[in-house]
């Protein structure tokens, strides 16, 4: 039984996340035509949230 549940949870895993990746990009592609977009946007938010931290980073090691 609990071989089972451990097969399952790896399923889950290496199933799932893909999955939910692919379904993602498709919403963005539904939603602005191109992958390209959705992906340029993301990394924009991601390069967007590292330059806040970092400055908030800067301002601790200031003060």
């Amino acid at each position: 039984m609990s071989e089972f549940i451990i097969v399952w949870m790896l399923g889950v895993i290496f199933v799932g996340l893909p999955v939910m990746m692919a379904y993602g990009i498709y919403k963005s592609i539904k939603k602005t035509g191109t992958v390209k977009t959705s992906l340029k946007s993301n990394y924009a938010k991601v390069v967007f949230l590292d330059r806040k931290l970092s400055m908030l980073n800067n301002k601790i090691f200031i003060n």
